[in-house]
């Protein structure tokens, strides 16, 4: 076991070559892994150096020279083949990273993949592109809907004041056949003078109006009308 320490090899691979351990793993083919537990003979690994071998020093053993010799050869050789071996691997996967015909291959698999991405970009493109031309052919629609309605709604404004302007033009012009003129105004001043006006009025308890001066209610009968008793008073 020494030995294996000083070579570095894991005390699991020597194990597993005692009939032991090589039976248990033949007939026991469901075993994922083993371990070997130090502890089940002797005491486990937590506790202490006992007090009695603490400052014993063990003895080195010696092993034959022939024997130690034979084995560093067999691992200065195996060390010396996995080397070799490494370095070969290492070169075969730089061979296939920078080799004239990977480089080519990995050329050609990048335009092919820039050919695929610019067909894709040039699909979203469409897409966008007819996405945008109905948004602005629906924006154009609505924005000629809102312009003719807003022309008919100013048109029917704009017909409206003209109705309004010819009610008012009519309206003055019905008023202007009573305007006194410089033709007519002797006529309205004769009119004027010989027309009487009486601004007087009483009002009863019942809420009826008696125009003139000489109205008087008390002597009207059957609730005689305003009309009857200014004709009276006249």
């Amino acid at each position: 076991m020494n030995f294996v320490r000083q070579m570095k090899i894991s005390p699991c691979n020597v194990l597993s070559q005692t009939p032991i351990v090589s039976s248990i793993l033949n007939t026991n083919n469901n075993l994922v892994c083993y371990q070997c537990v130090r502890w089940s003979r002797h005491k486990p690994r937590w506790l202490p150096v006992a007090k009695t071998k603490m400052y014993r020093i063990p003895a080195r053993k010696e092993y034959p020279e022939e024997q130690t010799a034979e084995l560093l050869t067999w691992f200065n050789n195996y060390r010396t083949q996995m080397k070799a071996l490494h370095l070969y691997l290492a070169e075969k996967q730089k061979a296939q990273e920078t080799g004239p015909e990977v480089i080519a291959e990995r050329l050609r698999q990048e335009e092919l993949k820039y050919v695929e991405c610019m067909q894709i970009n040039d699909e979203w493109n469409a897409s966008v592109a007819r996405s945008r031309e109905a948004r602005l052919a629906g924006e154009a629609e609505e924005r000629r809907q809102k312009i003719a309605a807003d022309i008919a709604e100013r048109e029917r404004a704009r017909m409206e004041k003209i109705r309004g302007i010819e009610v008012a033009v009519r309206r003055e012009k019905e008023l202007s056949k009573t305007f006194i003129t410089r033709e007519n105004i002797d006529e309205a001043i004769e009119k004027a003078l010989n027309e009487r006006v009486d601004f007087n009025f009483c009002i009863d308890l019942k809420g009826n109006i008696y125009k003139g001066l000489r109205a008087r209610p008390d002597l009207a009968s059957d609730n005689p009308s305003p009309q009857k008793l200014e004709a009276e008073s006249a």
